[in-house]
């Protein structure tokens, strides 16, 4: 299963979410084009973290946010740098 993400973008870089993002996109105009970087100094952030609660797979031994559905990979859509 895929499912969006629509937040401030996602940090695929993050140990929990390596290898689970299947692409993106920028609505915003003001980062990268696949949606993969946050951008804002205020809850930039939060795209990775509601991430992380969908599909987390931890990052190691016991380690790590694990998602409510681990199992999935989604698409980053950043829709603002605030949210």
């Amino acid at each position: 299963m895929t499912i969006a993400i629509i937040d401030t973008g996602v940090d695929g870089n993050v140990a929990e979410l390596q290898g689970v993002v299947a692409g993106g996109t920028d609505f915003s105009g003001i980062g990268a084009p696949d949606g993969q970087t946050p951008v804002g100094s205020v809850g930039s952030e939060h795209g990775t973290m509601v991430a992380g609660l969908a599909a987390g797979r931890g990052s190691g031994g016991n380690n790590g946010v694990i998602g409510s559905e681990p199992e999935i990979y989604f698409y980053s859509r950043r829709r603002s740098a605030t949210g």
